[in-house]
């Protein structure tokens, strides 16, 4: 868990764990988890680390967490589905003042709307190493001006083979169900490899009101891509005429 979190904030928690106490604020103290003990869970889908043990006079899971994917701290209201960010704070001066920037997090201030959060960090541009080219044939085709509004139980939208590997993406809604999927999945089998079958794959749940693949759907096909080729490296470099 240490390694997944920035230096200048493991370097705050230390491996002990530390309470911090506070005057004029919403709460007196807070005691902050062991790096070694720092919980990991998932809120909308969004990857968080839970770094207090004890708030003193509130819930403790979610009120100072860590969210890589923004790149700031922030705090989960777990009851009421809400989130907050101190964005553009540094570290110091977080852990300076903290006693009166949890005050006013109580008071609603660094309160975010997640929806429109994640339109702005989800504004994607394919690299220019292999993995991105992937991505730019994707979007030249058809599936990218799609309206994914329609019952499927896994039509194949899109095949490319690298190799002995192949990159399926298929879409699922099924009747009765309002949930509309997407997956992407790298399968096959390499010589010299006794593996066979998924390579890697993931998972997009479509909002409510969205029809059109996001550029964070593109995103995480580059990062499917770029960690399978990670995995299989020794496989892929007899395929590199493939690509």
């Amino acid at each position: 868990m240490k390694s997944l979190l920035p230096k200048q904030l493991k370097e705050f928690i230390k491996e002990e764990n530390q309470k911090v106490y506070f005057q004029d604020s919403c709460t007196d103290f807070v005691e902050f988890y062991k790096l070694s003990e720092i919980k990991k869970f998932e809120w909308n889908g969004i990857e968080v680390y839970d770094l207090l043990k004890e708030v003193e006079n509130y819930e403790s899971i979610g009120f100072l967490v860590w969210i890589p994917k923004f790149k700031s701290l922030g705090s989960i209201d777990i009851e009421h589905d809400n989130l907050s960010l101190f964005q553009g704070i540094s570290f110091s001066k977080f852990f300076k003042e903290m006693g009166s920037y949890l005050s006013k997090l109580v008071d609603g201030l660094f309160e975010v709307e997640l929806e429109d959060l994640l339109n702005s960090v989800t504004q994607y541009s394919p690299s220019s190493s292999i993995y991105g080219e992937l991505v730019k044939r994707i979007q030249s085709s058809s599936i990218a001006t799609m309206k994914f509004d329609f019952i499927s139980e896994g039509q194949f939208l899109y095949e490319e083979s690298f190799g002995s590997a192949t990159l399926s993406i298929r879409y699922w809604q099924y009747k009765g169900d309002s949930t509309r999927r997407i997956y992407a999945a790298f399968g096959g089998y390499f010589p010299g490899c006794d593996y066979k079958g998924s390579l890697g794959e993931f998972r997009y749940v479509f909002k409510k009101d969205e029809y059109e693949l996001p550029g964070l759907f593109y995103e995480k096909v580059e990062k499917l891509f770029r960690s399978v080729h990670k995995k299989y490296t020794e496989m892929f470099n007899t395929l590199q005429s493939h690509i």
